[in-house]
């Protein structure tokens, strides 16, 4: 699947959980959070991993990235270590699924 269409997935799913279960710093400054991180965290695991990673390679980055918006998360709209870490691996691995589930289904094949 094209980068983009990876990205805008990721956003669509992502920024509405980031919003509904950070429940701290006010809708606006959890919306930019879950825009920002995504923005800067996507590229870089999408470049990292090439396009394409699976098995424990992809645990292993999809935890790093939960870990770094959780601190991310924290650092901006407080929530408290436990919800800013619980948000941002519910966030990450609700779009992994998503993404895995297309690629098992046949959509958006590269």
């Amino acid at each position: 699947m094209p980068w983009w269409i990876a990205f805008v997935l990721t956003l669509v799913v992502e920024v509405p959980l980031w919003v509904w279960l950070l429940d701290a710093g006010g809708f606006g400054r959890r919306v930019i959070l879950a825009l920002g991180v995504n923005a800067v965290t996507h590229p870089t695991l999408w470049w990292v991993a090439g396009g394409g990673v699976g098995g424990s390679a992809l645990v292993l980055m999809e935890v790093l990235i939960a870990v770094l918006e959780g601190v991310a998360a924290q650092l901006v709209c407080r929530p408290g270590w436990r919800v800013a870490l619980l948000t941002s691996t519910a966030a990450n691995a609700a779009s992994v699924l998503v993404g895995l589930l297309l690629m098992m289904w046949g959509s958006f094949a590269a």
